[in-house]
């Protein structure tokens, strides 16, 4: 095996299949990247892989010679991350041994045996394709949602729905303390595959629903930031296995088996009284009357409709206190005096996720869950939603 290849795209290549890395590797070759050198396309495909995740990322090169070589994944990545971008770097490999040169460096790693690699698994049909960046921030916006709780390993996988009529996907996390919902627009694949279709016999109606799947929260952050630069991602729902493919790379996750909550029924009903501001602000202040907080302390709101102002506490008794206003647009049959209290870290993500100028918080009761949802030209934008469940108060 033997060719060139500029000195970035190595970089990049490396770079975005090393994520696939695991931490610990239970067998030593799952240490390596897989490099292989096609003469006929001109290209260099780098994979990684840890069993239940794999990248497979290809880019341009020179190639003299074809071949396949395993070598440490991670050490490559310090290399080629540590030479020169714009040098024209070369690669050869020699028995047990790859060279890689350029701009007067000179590395010579250990390879190993390319017998022992897995056979990566091939990235289902497509479902559908969606935007790179609006997918990238559509995970980013519902991983916040979801839980590091490995006792309750389905909360730490983001829920996906495929609904082909309305063209769209729907992305669901929970911690049981709030959830996070997000609309995606998608175009359906020409025949677009999706999970298996369940019926329960047992009911009188036998319309079919389309299952969601279970996509860990880590693997599906880490694919959605590999192809957040692309403006056409193919999304692929199976059964067991998930990915996403654009030009030059692909990604794969194995999914995971359990019942996630039915959202749909977490919504609040009947919360008539809203909380409109600017989200900036509001978020200004949470934060700035969260410093007075220690773990498990809550930030208080009260509405004060006469004055159209919503105040924010913190702190009690002895202890350090704040107090903050913020001018807000609040209406409702119940909304003058009501009070709530809420987990600050909880309350500031859901503010930092939005991306309007304008958030809108709704309210029935002190205990009962809040919706907060983007403002769009005095119109609440409904493609992503928080629910947050509030802290109880004292008597």
């Amino acid at each position: 095996m033997k060719l060139q290849i500029q000195g970035r795209d190595l970089a990049n290549l490396v770079a975005a299949s090393a994520r696939a890395l695991p931490g610990r590797p239970p067998v030593p070759v799952l240490a390596g990247l897989l490099l292989t050198a096609d003469p006929v396309s001109s290209t260099l495909t780098v994979a990684g892989t840890d069993w239940e995740v794999s990248t497979q990322c290809t880019g341009p090169a020179d190639i003299k010679e074809p071949g396949t070589v395993l070598v440490s994944g991670r050490l490559l990545a310090d290399i080629a991350q540590a030479l020169p971008k714009a040098a024209e770097l070369g690669l050869n490999v020699t028995g047990p041994r790859m060279l890689l040169t350029g701009d007067g460096a000179r590395f010579t790693l250990p390879t190993m045996p390319v017998e022992e690699y897995p056979a990566l698994p091939p990235v289902p049909p497509p479902t559908g394709r969606v935007d790179g960046q609006q997918l990238a921030d559509a995970v980013a916006q519902v991983a916040v949602a979801a839980s590091t709780d490995t006792a309750l390993p389905v909360l730490t996988a983001v829920h996906i729905t495929v609904d082909l009529a309305a063209g769209r996907l729907t992305l669901v996390a929970t911690d049981r303390y709030r959830m996070a919902i997000r609309h995606l627009p998608m175009t359906p694949a020409d025949q677009p595959t999706v999970p298996s279709v369940h019926v329960d016999h047992k009911k009188k109606t036998k319309n079919p629903v389309l299952p969601g799947v279970l996509w860990p929260v880590r693997s599906l952050t880490a694919a959605a930031r590999l192809t957040a630069d692309q403006d056409d991602v193919e999304v692929s729902l199976g059964d067991d296995l998930a990915g996403l493919s654009a030009p030059g790379s692909q990604f794969t996750s194995r999914l995971m088996d359990g019942d996630f909550p039915n959202w749909r029924n977490h919504l609040p009903q009947d919360a008539d009284n809203t909380v409109t501001a600017t989200t900036e602000q509001l978020l200004e202040v949470v934060q700035r009357v969260a410093l007075v907080t220690s773990s498990g302390q809550s930030v208080r709101v009260e509405l004060d409709a006469g004055k159209q102002l919503l105040r924010l506490f913190a702190g009690s008794g002895d202890d350090a206190q704040a107090v903050d206003t913020i001018a807000a647009d609040i209406t409702g049959p119940e909304a003058d005096g009501m009070q709530a209290a809420f987990n600050p870290g909880f309350l500031g993500a859901a503010l930092k996720t939005q991306h309007h100028g304008k958030v809108r918080i709704h309210l029935s009761e002190p205990h009962r869950p809040c919706l907060i949802a983007g403002v769009t030209d005095g119109e609440v934008d409904d493609t992503y939603l928080t629910i947050l469940m509030p802290i109880r108060l004292n008597a």
